[in-house]
């Protein structure tokens, strides 16, 4: 009888033991689905974010050849100050105008003007719209649209790095590291602890393309 007794009480336990295993894994399960849900959202409201923004520049650009202010004039430089103080995001415009070159005022400015002036890095193109990287740690992007070759090249200047970190959650995606990518492969900011290179055994990368503009979001999270 206490043989039983004893056969019992192992039985009881091993069952336990297996009940609350197969408890804890559907648990961790249930966090990990979580938290991949939580790093897919998070990593689509950045590419919003950006597409947005890059939205609202094209639309500034497109208006500045709409009233034909895109020719470098005496009054030019004030009229592009205007709208960029008007703008959410933008920070520059720059015209170039058969060889002369205006624009805002302000560091952004001079930065993209002296880009534009040495031709530097490729551009990723997608429905008449134009992202150039610019050269150096600054966060910045130029924005444009491919026009006829006679046209004004007119390029807004955003700077994406407001967005690149704003939808992660610290306490949720904790460790995490992204980075806005040209289709060109230009990295165009970064958080940083973002490194290409890095070791991707004990990360799990999530990569969402914007459907209306070349790049795309990387967003790292420990596995």
């Amino acid at each position: 009888t206490r043989l039983r007794q004893l056969l019992k009480f192992g039985t009881t336990i091993i069952l336990a033991t297996a009940i609350l295993a197969v408890v804890a894994f559907a648990y961790r399960q249930s966090i990990y689905a979580s938290k991949v849900a939580t790093v897919a959202h998070s990593a689509d409201a950045a590419v919003q974010l950006l597409n947005s923004s890059i939205s609202e520049t094209v639309s500034v650009v497109d208006l500045v050849r709409a009233r034909g202010q895109d020719e470098c004039e005496v009054a030019t430089g004030g009229v592009l100050d205007e709208l960029v103080f008007l703008a959410t995001q933008l920070k520059a415009i720059v015209i170039a105008d058969e060889g002369a070159t205006c624009s805002s005022s302000g560091y952004g400015a001079a930065k993209l003007s002296s880009d534009l002036a040495m031709g530097a890095a490729q551009y990723s193109q997608a429905n008449s719209i134009m992202l150039r990287p610019l050269s150096g740690d600054y966060s910045g992007m130029g924005v444009s649209r491919m026009v006829d070759a006679e046209v004004a090249d007119v390029v807004a200047l955003i700077n994406a790095s407001t967005f690149v970190s704003s939808t992660i959650d610290p306490n949720v995606l904790h460790g995490a590291s992204a980075a806005f990518e040209l289709d060109s492969g230009d990295v165009i900011v970064a958080t940083p602890d973002f490194d290409r290179g890095q070791d991707m055994s004990q990360q799990r990368e999530f990569v969402v393309r914007s459907s209306l503009y070349p790049f795309s979001y990387r967003l790292r999270v420990p596995s």
